[in-house]
């Protein structure tokens, strides 16, 4: 990143503390090599010392001569001036100061000197700011462009975006805009990556539109999908999520309604004594127990017979590893019934991961929820009352998603009829094209990104919001691809 290795692309004509202004020299202003998004370095000297200063270019304005000349004056020289195209001026986003020994950006307390040169970075310096060590990818990000030292030309600069899975799903994922393939495409990149992994996870597909299935079975295989009729979800969670995580009481009670409260009193040692030794009732345990007893075959019979009911009969299998379930509702599911099954599936979930915390081992389990906006509405935008019940218990979840093990991917086109409340809880945003008015305020005013970047996304492109993302001082970035 020396001065002789590179020419300056402009220079500083005005500064605070958080921004600058800079005007760029003619040649590299019409051939198209300053562009909004591209992270440029500031050398300003400090005693015998160069200090390096990244900043990222933001809004682009072309003025005419007579114009830049009476907003700046005199600082305005004539190699930034066009005779057609007039003079580029940008404003310039300061992230700090930045240490090359160290690769730590610092922040910068004083203004850009004016005058001060304009670089661009070169690859090996945006590969070594912007240096990436989570194992899950989510993305190829575009950071504008660099120049080729040895080529002597400007070049696009892309890298691969990784987080890791854990802590980037735990704090709960929105994807916004686009067409329902693009929406379900994030996702299904997401669980695909999330699968390759060699981590344990668990995923759940909650789909009310209706295209997830077969895309995954597509994708993962038939044997590592599993589809959940809304029909077999309400008979499964009258036993809510099982008995494994359970009190004694809970499995006595639930037993006796099968085979009386006097045959229960034969296995209540028996489940005393494998709780005490594994912290969970485990169904092969207590099978095995029971073979154990010295009591009539028969008898033995109707109590293994009982217990495979109890642990079959639940919707304890949609918590397992390795696997995803999609809980399809179809189009013939009324809106009515999909939001009062979410909404109990949500309470009992609720009630199993919190008997669950710090009992069972660490997995990436995440929930995938589509047209979200129908299940956590904003307030005044319920289709039905349930919708109410449906939104606190979401809610609840993703408040609490790092300490229950859990973490939620909403996605919807419909931003502006999501609630405002489970905002604050998300750390990850997806953006993707949109050119609705109404979207378009939304996401301007409730996630701070730039509706022109959104309206000019191409195909397969989307805007990266999180908080989580491990570059100095960078938080939203716009994404080309995976």
């Amino acid at each position: 990143m020396k001065p002789t290795d590179i020419e300056s692309i402009g220079y500083i004509i005005e500064s605070s503390l958080d921004t600058a202004k800079a005007v760029f020299y003619r040649e590299y202003a019409v051939a198209g090599y300053v562009q909004a998004g591209m992270p440029v370095i500031v050398r300003v000297s400090s005693g015998e010392e160069r200090i390096n200063i990244i900043c990222i270019i933001g809004e682009l304005e072309r003025l005419s001569e007579a114009r830049a000349g009476s907003i700046y004056g005199r600082i305005i020289h004539r190699e930034t001036v066009d005779e057609i195209a007039g003079v580029l001026v940008g404003t310039l986003r300061i992230l700090g100061i930045y240490d090359e020994k160290k690769n730590r950006i610092t922040l910068l307390r004083v203004p850009l000197a004016l005058n001060a040169k304009v670089y661009p970075l070169t690859r090996e310096a945006l590969e070594r700011i912007f240096k990436m060590n989570g194992e899950l990818s989510i993305g190829k990000a575009e950071m504008g462009l660099y120049f080729d030292v040895e080529k002597r030309r400007f070049e696009r600069f892309h890298f691969q975006v990784c987080v890791d899975p854990w802590e980037f799903i735990s704090e709960n994922i929105l994807v916004v805009g686009g067409r329902k393939l693009d929406r379900i495409g994030i996702a299904l990149r997401l669980i695909k990556n999330v699968s390759s992994l060699g981590n344990k996870y668990n995923i759940i597909v909650v789909d009310s539109s209706n295209g997830f299935a077969n895309i995954l079975k597509k994708e993962l295989g038939d044997e590592n999908v599993e589809v959940i009729e809304s029909d077999k979800l309400t008979r499964l969670l009258e036993n809510g999520f099982g008995f494994e995580y359970k009190t004694m009481d809970d499995v006595l009670l639930a037993l006796s309604t099968i085979v009386g409260y006097e045959d229960t009193l034969l296995i209540r040692g028996i489940l005393q004594e494998v709780y005490s030794e594994l912290g969970k009732f485990e169904l092969t345990r207590i099978l095995d127990k029971i073979g154990e007893l010295e009591i009539d075959e028969t008898k033995k019979n109707m109590l293994v017979e009982a217990f495979g009911r109890l642990w079959r009969d639940n919707a304890g299998e949609l918590l397992s590893p390795g696997k995803v379930y999609v809980i399809n509702f179809g189009q013939q599911v009324k809106v009515r019934e999909q939001i009062q099954l979410v909404a109990s599936f949500f309470r009992e979930l609720l009630s199993e991961l919190t008997i669950r915390i710090g009992r069972e081992e660490k997995l990436i389990r995440f929930i995938i929820i589509t047209d979200a906006e129908k299940y956590v509405p904003r307030r005044g935008f319920e289709s039905v009352e349930l919708a109410n019940i449906s939104r606190e218990n979401i809610i609840n979840a993703v408040a609490n998603s790092k300490l229950l093990n859990v973490g939620l991917l909403l996605i919807s086109d419909k931003l502006s009829m999501l609630s405002r409340a489970i905002l604050q809880y998300i750390k990850s945003i997806f953006v993707l094209h949109t050119r609705d008015s109404r979207e378009l305020a939304s996401i301007s005013k409730l996630l701070g990104i730039d509706k022109i970047h959104v309206m000019n996304l191409g195909y397969g492109e989307f805007m990266l919001k999180s908080e989580l993302i491990d570059i100095p001082l960078v938080s939203t970035l716009k994404m080309v691809g995976w």
